[in-house]
């Protein structure tokens, strides 16, 4: 069986793109490419536009400064503020979250370091050679066992890999 497994990880899905260009304050073609990522993902331009402006842009001050005072008014009026508890902690043992140092184990699988960030092909680079993909692999091919499949990835292969 044919799987379209990897594709965008191998392609690579190009979004890192937009992120050099808000960080190099090429605002105008941010704007123009934003078009296909705005399909993508099935948002407006204009939210996604204001993302990158609060991220890279002049806007990242207010946004800054609207945070700190948000903080502070919450601090004031309804004393210290509750720490968000994470998506899954509600599926996971608290005592084994514990014992394992689940949580501390996770983000630091899900770290991509400072340097890796500034540049697309860095990122797509660091994305193919993190645990997840093995991981990834050996989930699908427990599961296509299973039924009896053999599954095959034609955009792994190794020469297409080294391409892209």
């Amino acid at each position: 069986l044919l799987d379209g497994h990897g594709g965008d990880e191998v392609v690579s899905q190009g979004h890192g793109h937009l992120h050099e260009l808000a960080n190099a304050g090429r605002w105008l073609e941010l704007w123009h490419e934003l078009h296909s990522a705005a399909n993508t993902y099935g948002e407006g331009m204009l939210p996604l536009y204001f993302r990158f402006l609060t991220i890279y842009g002049p806007a990242w001050r207010i946004a800054r400064m609207r945070t700190m005072a948000r903080r502070l008014l919450g601090r004031l009026g309804r004393g210290p503020s509750k720490i968000p508890r994470a998506a899954w902690a509600g599926l996971v043992n608290p005592e084994l979250a514990r014992r394992t140092d689940l949580a501390e184990r996770f983000h630091r699988a899900a770290y991509m370091p400072a340097n890796v960030s500034t540049s697309e092909a860095l990122t797509h680079r660091w994305l193919l050679s993190t645990g997840l993909v093995p991981h990834a692999f050996e989930v699908l091919d427990k599961a296509a066992a299973n039924f009896g499949v053999e599954p095959r990835y034609p955009f792994w292969d190794k020469p297409l890999v080294e391409f892209c």
